[in-house]
C-alpha cells in the first residue's frame, strides 16, 4: 500500500483549500460541531483517516483544532472527541473501544488508496496483540525477542533499562526472555534483563533460562557470579518445585573444569541434598578433578555416590579411575571396572594395562598380571621396558624363575635393553637357586653391556661356585673381581679358602691369604 507522510505544511494546505476536495462538507463540519462517533467518514472526512494513518499516529490521540468559519478568523474550536482507543478496550474520552466504520486512505489528489478498518495501537504491559480491523494479530515471538534485545543492547543496565522494558508494547513471557538471553550473550546485560524479569508478575523459574545465564557467565569466566546465581537457583527451585536438572549439572561441570575444587564439591552436596538427579558427565568431571588434584579417596567417595545412583563412567574417566584404584591397592574394584569398561566397548589405554600389570604383580597375583599383559598385546599395544621390568621382578620375587627368564628373553627380542638392576636381579636369583649356567650367562652379558657388577653380585656367584666345588670358575670370578678393584667380603674369602683347602690347593690358598686385608686375616683365623 502506497503511503506518504504529510508535514504540517501539507496539512494546512489541505484545510485551507477544502473546495478541492469537498468544501461544502468542510463548512458544514465547521459551522456546527458534529457527533464524531456517529459520522460516517465520507467525502473530505476520509482525509482525516488518511492523515491519521500516513503520519504514523492517529489524530484522535490529540485534540483537533478546527477554525470557526470559512475565513479562518478568530479562535479555533477545540473538539476533544479524538482520543486513542487501545486494543485492550480501555477507552479514552472519545468513546468505545470498538471501531465499526471503515476508513478510506487517500492520496494527496483525493484518490482512494485503501479502504478498511484501521490498526489500533496497543497499551504497554496489557496487550499481547494488535487489532487489524476486527482481527487480533498476535505478536510474533521473533518480533518480541528482537525488541527486547534491541532495548537491552541500547540501555544495557540500570533504572533507564527497566523503564524502557516496562514500556514494551506487549507482555513478555519466559520464552521471550530465554531467547533474548541467548542472543545478548553479554553476562552483565543478561543479568540485568533477568533481574527485571524476576520482578514481573508473569515470571516463572525456568531451567532453560538459568542454564543460558550460567553459560554466559562461564564464557566470561565469572565464577563468583555462577556461585551467586546458583544460590538463587536453589532458592527458586525449592520455593516453586521446578526441576533444574540441566542448570544444576551445568554449574558443577563449569566449576570442575575451572578447577574450583571446594566450590564445585559444595554445589554437588547441595544438589544431592535437594534430591535432584546428577548426570554421568557431572560425576565424571568431579572424579577427574579430584584425581588430577591428587585426592583419589575423595574421587572414590564420589564414585560411590555414582554407583548408588546407577550411573557409569565414561571412557576418559575409566582411564583415570582404574589406575588410581589399582595404585591405591583396591585391585578388585580396579579389575571390575576394567571388565566393565570392555563390556561397554570402551578400548582400554596403555596406562590402564600398565597400572594393572604392575599392581597385580606386586600384590602377588601373577596369573592375573600375565593375563592382562597378554590381553594388552591382543589389543595391539606394545609393552614398555618398565612393564617388562615389573613383570620380571614380581616373578623373580615369587620364585617363578622360569617365567621370569621367558619374560627376560621376550624383553630382549622386543629390542629393550635390561638395566643394571634387572641384570643383578637375574644373576643373583639364578645363582642362589643353583642355576649357575644361567647366572653366568647373564653375568657375561652384563659385563658386555658395560655394567660393572657390584661386590654383592661377585660374592654371590663366587660363593655359589665355591659351594658347588667349581674351583676354576670360582678363581676366575675372584681374579675378575680383584682386577676390577673390588675386595670380597669375609664370607666370600672363607668360602673360597674352604674350597681350596678341600681341593688341597695350599699354594693358591696361601697366595689369597697374603692378598687378604689385615683385618680379615685375623677374623678368618
Amino acid at each position: 500500500m502506497f503511503q506518504r507522510k504529510l508535514c504540517r505544511k501539507n496539512l494546512h494546505s489541505l484545510i485551507k483549500y477544502p473546495s478541492s476536495i469537498c468544501s461544502s462538507a468542510f463548512y458544514s463540519f465547521c459551522s456546527k460541531p458534529p457527533n464524531l462517533n456517529a459520522i460516517k467518514l465520507n467525502g473530505c472526512f476520509k482525509s482525516f483517516g488518511f492523515l491519521s494513518s500516513i503520519t504514523g499516529f492517529y489524530l484522535n490521540s490529540h485534540q483537533l483544532c478546527v477554525p470557526k468559519g470559512p475565513n479562518f478568523v478568530g479562535n479555533p474550536v477545540v473538539y476533544p472527541s479524538f482520543t486513542r482507543n487501545y486494543c485492550s478496550g480501555r477507552n479514552g474520552e472519545g468513546g468505545p473501544g470498538e471501531w465499526t466504520e471503515e476508513i478510506e486512505y487517500l492520496d494527496e489528489s483525493g484518490s482512494v488508496i485503501y479502504s478498511g478498518k484501521g490498526i489500533r495501537s496497543v497499551e504497554p504491559g496489557l496487550d499481547d496483540h494488535v487489532m487489524v480491523g476486527g482481527l487480533k494479530k498476535p505478536f510474533l515471538n521473533a518480533v518480541a525477542v528482537a525488541k527486547i534485545v534491541e532495548v537491552v543492547k541500547r540501555w544495557k543496565w540500570g533504572p533507564e533499562l527497566e523503564t524502557q522494558l516496562d514500556k514494551l508494547q506487549f507482555v513478555p513471557n519466559m520464552t521471550h526472555i530465554t531467547q533474548a538471553l541467548r542472543v545478548i550473550k553479554d553476562s552483565d546485560m543478561s543479568l540485568s534483563l533477568f533481574r527485571w524479569a524476576k520482578r514481573q508478575l508473569w515470571y516463572l523459574p525456568s531451567d532453560e533460562c538459568y542454564a543460558t545465564l550460567f553459560d554466559g557467565l562461564n564464557q566470561s569466566k565469572d565464577f563468583d557470579g555462577i556461585q551467586s546465581l546458583f544460590d538463587e537457583l536453589v532458592h527458586d527451585s525449592s520455593d516453586n518445585g521446578i526441576s533444574s536438572f540441566s542448570a544444576y549439572n551445568q554449574v558443577i561441570q563449569y566449576l570442575a573444569k575451572a578447577e574450583k575444587l571446594e566450590v564445585s564439591f559444595c554445589c554437588f552436596k547441595k544438589i544431592l541434598d535437594s534430591g535432584c538427579k546428577i548426570d554421568i558427565q557431572t560425576y565424571n568431571s568431579l572424579i577427574t578433578l579430584f584425581l588430577n588434584k591428587g585426592l583419589p579417596y575423595k574421587a572414590f567417595e564420589i564414585y560411590g555416590s555414582m554407583e548408588a545412583a546407577g550411573c557409569s563412567l565414561d571412557g576418559s574417566t575409566y582411564e583415570l579411575m582404574i589406575p588410581s584404584l589399582a595404585k591405591s591397592g583396591r585391585l578388585d574394584a580396579a579389575y571390575k571396572l576394567f571388565q566393565e569398561m570392555k563390556e561397554k566397548n570402551f578400548r582400554p589405554g596403555f596406562n590402564i594395562f600398565s597400572s594393572l600389570v604392575d599392581s597385580m604383580g606386586k600384590a602377588g597375583r601373577l596369573d592375573t598380571s600375565i593375563k592382562v599383559h597378554m590381553e594388552m598385546q591382543g589389543y595391539g599395544l606394545r609393552p614398555s621396558a618398565s612393564m617388562y621390568v615389573s613383570l620380571i621382578e614380581s616373578h623373580v620375587k615369587a620364585g617363578k624363575l622360569d617365567t621370569a627368564l621367558r619374560l627376560w628373553d621376550e624383553m630382549k627380542k622386543a629390542g629393550f635393553r635390561p638395566n643394571f638392576g634387572l641384570y643383578t636381579l637375574i644373576v643373583e636369583s639364578h645363582a642362589k637357586s643353583g642355576k649357575l649356567d644361567i647366572a653366568m650367562s647373564a653375568f657375561t652379558d652384563m659385563e658386555k653391556a658395560g655394567f660393572l657388577p657390584t661386590p654383592s653380585t661377585y660374592c654371590c656367584l663366587l660363593e655359589m661356585h665355591a659351594g658347588s666345588g667349581q674351583v676354576d670358575s670360582a678363581m676366575k670370578l675372584y681374579n675378575s673381581m680383584t682386577d676390577a678393584g673390588l675386595r670380597p667380603g669375609l664370607s666370600t674369602y672363607t668360602s673360597l679358602l674352604s674350597l681350596l683347602a678341600k681341593k688341597k690347593l695350599v699354594d693358591v690358598a696361601a697366595k689369597i691369604l697374603l692378598e687378604m686385608p689385615p683385618w680379615s686375616v685375623g677374623k678368618s683365623m
